[in-house]
Protein backbone atom coordinates (compact mmCIF):
# COMPACT_ATOMS: atom_id res chain seq x y z
CA UNK A 1 0.00 0.00 0.00
CA UNK A 2 1.06 3.70 -0.63
CA UNK A 3 0.83 7.22 0.85
CA UNK A 4 -0.23 9.62 -0.69
CA UNK A 5 2.49 12.19 -0.41
CA UNK A 6 3.17 16.05 -1.09
CA UNK A 7 6.25 17.51 -3.14
CA UNK A 8 7.87 20.06 -1.47
CA UNK A 9 11.08 21.88 -1.98
CA UNK A 10 14.17 22.42 0.49
CA UNK A 11 16.94 24.54 -0.29
CA UNK A 12 20.47 23.28 0.45
CA UNK A 13 23.89 24.93 0.21
CA UNK A 14 26.55 23.59 -1.39
CA UNK A 15 28.18 22.82 1.72
CA UNK A 16 25.03 21.21 3.33
CA UNK A 17 24.64 19.01 0.40
CA UNK A 18 28.30 18.61 0.71
CA UNK A 19 27.52 17.02 4.25
CA UNK A 20 24.78 14.95 2.72
CA UNK A 21 27.14 13.19 0.48
CA UNK A 22 29.43 12.48 3.07
CA UNK A 23 26.88 10.75 4.86
CA UNK A 24 25.14 9.00 2.53
CA UNK A 25 27.45 5.91 2.65
CA UNK A 26 26.77 5.60 6.45
CA UNK A 27 22.92 5.14 5.90
CA UNK A 28 22.40 1.90 3.41
CA UNK A 29 18.58 2.31 4.16
CA UNK A 30 18.89 5.76 1.96
CA UNK A 31 19.27 4.62 -1.54
CA UNK A 32 19.29 7.92 -2.82
CA UNK A 33 20.00 11.66 -1.77
CA UNK A 34 15.87 12.24 -1.93
CA UNK A 35 16.07 9.23 0.69
CA UNK A 36 18.29 10.11 2.84
CA UNK A 37 17.00 13.96 2.78
CA UNK A 38 13.27 12.37 3.69
CA UNK A 39 15.22 10.58 6.51
CA UNK A 40 16.95 13.31 7.89
CA UNK A 41 13.19 15.50 7.83
CA UNK A 42 11.69 12.12 9.78
CA UNK A 43 14.43 11.95 12.05
CA UNK A 44 14.24 16.04 12.64
CA UNK A 45 10.55 15.77 12.97
CA UNK A 46 10.81 12.91 16.00
CA UNK A 47 13.25 14.99 17.76
CA UNK A 48 11.25 18.16 17.43
CA UNK A 49 8.17 15.98 18.52
CA UNK A 50 9.82 14.64 21.71
CA UNK A 51 10.99 18.71 22.76
CA UNK A 52 8.02 19.95 22.70
CA UNK A 53 6.32 17.35 24.69
CA UNK A 54 9.22 17.62 26.95
CA UNK A 55 8.42 21.32 27.09
CA UNK A 56 5.02 20.48 28.03
CA UNK A 57 4.00 21.06 24.55
CA UNK A 58 1.73 17.38 24.16
CA UNK A 59 2.95 15.04 22.02
CA UNK A 60 1.11 14.08 18.25
CA UNK A 61 -2.46 13.57 17.77
CA UNK A 62 -3.07 9.43 17.87
CA UNK A 63 0.80 8.63 20.08
CA UNK A 64 1.47 7.85 23.82
CA UNK A 65 4.18 9.71 25.37
CA UNK A 66 5.75 6.31 25.35
CA UNK A 67 5.61 5.80 21.64
CA UNK A 68 7.46 9.39 21.19
CA UNK A 69 9.89 8.47 23.75
CA UNK A 70 10.48 5.01 22.05
CA UNK A 71 10.70 6.85 18.49
CA UNK A 72 13.61 9.10 19.20
CA UNK A 73 15.29 6.93 22.60
CA UNK A 74 17.66 4.96 20.09
CA UNK A 75 18.94 8.39 18.07
CA UNK A 76 19.25 9.76 22.22
CA UNK A 77 21.44 6.94 23.09
CA UNK A 78 23.68 6.88 19.89
CA UNK A 79 24.04 10.47 20.36
CA UNK A 80 24.31 10.55 24.65
CA UNK A 81 26.96 7.72 24.43
CA UNK A 82 29.40 9.59 21.57
CA UNK A 83 29.04 12.94 23.97
CA UNK A 84 30.12 10.97 26.80
CA UNK A 85 32.81 9.07 25.32
CA UNK A 86 34.49 12.77 24.46
CA UNK A 87 33.40 14.33 28.39
CA UNK A 88 31.05 16.33 26.80
CA UNK A 89 27.85 16.38 28.69
CA UNK A 90 27.24 18.87 31.28
CA UNK A 91 26.46 17.24 34.61
CA UNK A 92 22.78 16.59 33.88
CA UNK A 93 20.80 18.32 37.18
CA UNK A 94 16.70 18.02 38.09
CA UNK A 95 14.68 18.73 34.71
CA UNK A 96 13.64 21.77 33.61
CA UNK A 97 10.02 22.58 33.95
CA UNK A 98 7.24 22.42 31.18
CA UNK A 99 7.81 26.06 29.46
CA UNK A 100 4.77 27.72 30.48
CA UNK A 101 4.12 29.30 26.98
CA UNK A 102 3.25 25.64 25.97
CA UNK A 103 0.78 25.00 28.95
CA UNK A 104 -2.89 25.65 28.49
CA UNK A 105 -3.98 28.67 30.25
CA UNK A 106 -7.25 29.66 31.88
CA UNK A 107 -7.15 33.22 30.39
CA UNK A 108 -6.21 32.80 26.89
CA UNK A 109 -8.80 29.95 26.91
CA UNK A 110 -11.68 30.44 29.33
CA UNK A 111 -13.47 26.80 28.41
CA UNK A 112 -10.64 25.22 30.24
CA UNK A 113 -11.71 27.22 33.29
CA UNK A 114 -15.06 26.06 32.58
CA UNK A 115 -14.54 22.19 33.09
CA UNK A 116 -16.08 20.67 36.34
CA UNK A 117 -12.25 19.91 38.15
CA UNK A 118 -15.24 16.93 39.69
CA UNK A 119 -16.27 15.80 36.43
CA UNK A 120 -12.65 13.50 36.00
CA UNK A 121 -13.92 11.38 39.00
CA UNK A 122 -16.97 10.72 37.38
CA UNK A 123 -15.34 9.66 34.45
CA UNK A 124 -13.00 7.62 36.25
CA UNK A 125 -15.66 5.54 37.84
CA UNK A 126 -16.75 4.76 33.73
CA UNK A 127 -13.14 3.34 33.58
CA UNK A 128 -11.54 5.96 32.30
CA UNK A 129 -8.38 7.90 33.44
CA UNK A 130 -8.82 11.64 32.27
CA UNK A 131 -6.51 13.39 35.06
CA UNK A 132 -4.01 10.74 34.14
CA UNK A 133 -4.01 11.56 30.34
CA UNK A 134 -4.12 15.39 30.59
CA UNK A 135 -0.27 16.36 30.64
CA UNK A 136 1.06 18.46 33.51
Amino acid sequence: MRRATTPKSLRLSADELARFARLQRYVPEATSESALLKLAALRGLALLEAEVAGAGGGVPPGMTEEEVASVILPRILTVVTWLARRGRLPMLGPAPAARPELAPDAEEHPALAAIDPTAAADLDGLGGDLLGAWPD
